[in-house]
Parts: structure tokens; sequence; C-alpha cells
């Protein structure tokens, strides 16, 4: 579990810098601006919404720490994506 969650951190690091860091002033208004739609799917489709579902029903089947870890990770970048993706999982 380690390796991943070492790997689930670097990930959402990377992202959070390199995609949310730099779109952070344009998201951060209302309505939301069309590269935060982009945002978005982009993190569903590195799984972010689905940390801990189980594998059998298409998650990563990771524990509370994997979800903890995205959290912090995206949270320290954009706030709104982070509630999201908790206010997701914690619906499923």
């Amino acid at each position: 579990m380690d390796k991943t969650l070492n790997l689930i951190d670097k990930t959402t690091t990377e992202f959070s810098r390199k995609v949310l860091a730099p779109a952070r002033q344009d998201n951060d208004k209302y309505p939301p601006s069309p590269s935060f739609h982009e945002i978005i799917k982009k993190a569903y489709e590195m799984d972010l919404f689905h940390v801990i579902q189980p594998e059998s029903l298409g998650g990563m089947g990771l524990n509370m720490r994997a979800l903890c870890t995205v959290l912090s990770n995206i949270c320290e970048e954009d706030t709104s994506l982070g509630c999201m993706i908790f206010t997701h999982t914690v619906a499923q």
C-alpha cells in the first residue's frame, strides 16, 4: 500500500501544480470557466472520484488514507474540486 500511496501522492501533487494552479483564478469565478469542466473530466478520468470505491464496482479499492492524500493535495490548489470529490465519494 505504501508504494500505491506514494504514487497517488506524487500523481495528485503533480496534477494540482500543473493543472489546477495555473487555472485557479479562472476557476474561482461564477459561472465556472469551460476549463474547470475539462479539469473535472480529467480528475474523473484519473479515478480521483473513485478512490475508495471497490474495484469490483470500477473504483480503485483503496482506503481512507488514500482518499485523504488525494483531497489534501487537490485542496492545496482548488478546494472546490476537493469538495466535489469528497461529496461524490461519500454519496456512493
